[in-house]
């Protein structure tokens, strides 16, 4: 099972990345110009539904702190 996120930039704000998060881990850190990621959280032989995944993309600047963060989204 496969997990496409997409979003747009936040407003008033500059990123110089981003930070997605699933389940409260970091498991991407993306470019700027980044509006989506796949991911594969579950292994092929888990039963369909078996996990339901949280995530969350953050908009962060230069240090790392967080500018902005979609809401949860469980899939």
């Amino acid at each position: 099972k496969t997990v496409d996120l997409a979003w747009t930039p936040p407003v008033g704000v500059v990123p110089a990345g981003y930070v997605v998060r699933r389940d409260g881990a970091a498991v991407a850190t993306l470019a700027a110009t980044a509006r989506q990621y796949r991911d594969a959280p579950v292994a092929a032989d888990e039963p369909s539904g078996h996990l339901r995944p949280a995530y969350v993309v953050e908009a962060v600047d230069a240090l790392g702190n967080v500018l902005a963060a979609s809401a949860t989204r469980a899939v």
